[in-house]
């Protein structure tokens, strides 16, 4: 298996794993801000904060996933034109005496 063969698979997988990620983030159930009695708020609910800034850290985690598997896709198409140049040029070089 060539090495851009490896990339591609490699950010395929990690892409899925990031966008899986970000979904995930969406997912949480965040509960009002104030704690309320008949409506009318009355304490600060400490789970609104807690909920909220895991999140926010699913999504950037899941954003730091997808930036690094983008990476690994644009280094892939750079081999993957590297090789194509490579096989090439041999194919068009006379043989060795």
């Amino acid at each position: 298996m060539k090495q851009w063969h490896q990339n591609l698979i490699g950010s395929i997988v990690v892409d899925i794993i990031g966008a899986c990620v970000i979904l995930w983030a969406y997912t949480i159930e965040i509960p009002g801000a104030y704690r309320t009695f008949f409506g009318i708020p009355y304490a600060a609910n400490p789970e609104y904060r807690v909920a909220f800034l895991q999140m926010l850290a699913l999504f950037f985690v899941g954003i730091l996933i997808l930036g690094v598997s983008l990476g690994i896709l644009l280094n892939t198409y750079t081999i993957y034109k590297l090789e194509k140049k490579l096989a090439s040029e041999k194919a068009s070089l006379p043989p060795l005496p």
